[in-house]
């Protein structure tokens, strides 16, 4: 079998070349980026071995179902999704429910992780819709504190292993 016309089967990996797993990897890749993720920590994360996920942002090989079940909850992706992209889709990044104090918690998604003002709108409007405080506007002060703690919390927050 030539290049590009095919795959290898192997005991445990799918040896890949078609366009497809090389998109998807890059995909993986781009989503460790934006969670601001090494190989080495991602591969931490989902209990797998630095090389998987090289092999993986590669193309080279298609991980086993349980990999990539590791590898997708590693990056807040819901099941199925490696598979999901590799046919065309879309994946469904999973919001980070985070106890902020005073029995309010707040599901932060993607657009919080990356952007410091939307994280401030969802802990206002959090703090706003389950807080016993009065004024919200007088309390953005604590918001801003409130942001750099949580955003120490999402650097740190890894799924167990296995998903």
């Amino acid at each position: 079998m030539r290049n590009g016309e095919g795959s290898k089967f192997f005991c445990h990996h799918v040896a890949v070349t078609d366009r497809d797993t090389v998109q998807v990897g890059a995909l993986v890749a781009d989503r460790r980026g934006v969670l601001g993720l090494t190989q080495k920590e991602l591969a931490d994360a989902a209990g797998v071995d630095v090389v998987t996920i090289y092999n993986v942002e590669s193309g080279r090989r298609w991980p086993q179902s349980k990999t990539r079940a590791a590898i997708e909850a590693a990056l807040r992706w819901s099941p199925g999704d490696l598979t999901r992209l590799r046919r065309g889709g879309e994946p469904t990044p999973l919001p980070i429910r985070v106890d902020i104090g005073d029995g309010i918690t707040v599901d932060v998604g993607d657009d919080e992780v990356t952007d410091p003002e939307a994280l401030r709108r969802s802990l206002a409007r959090a703090l706003a819709e389950k807080s016993t405080w009065a004024d919200v506007d007088d309390k953005m002060d604590a918001i801003t504190d409130l942001i750099g703690e949580l955003r120490a919390i999402l650097r740190e927050h890894r799924p167990p292993n296995g998903g």
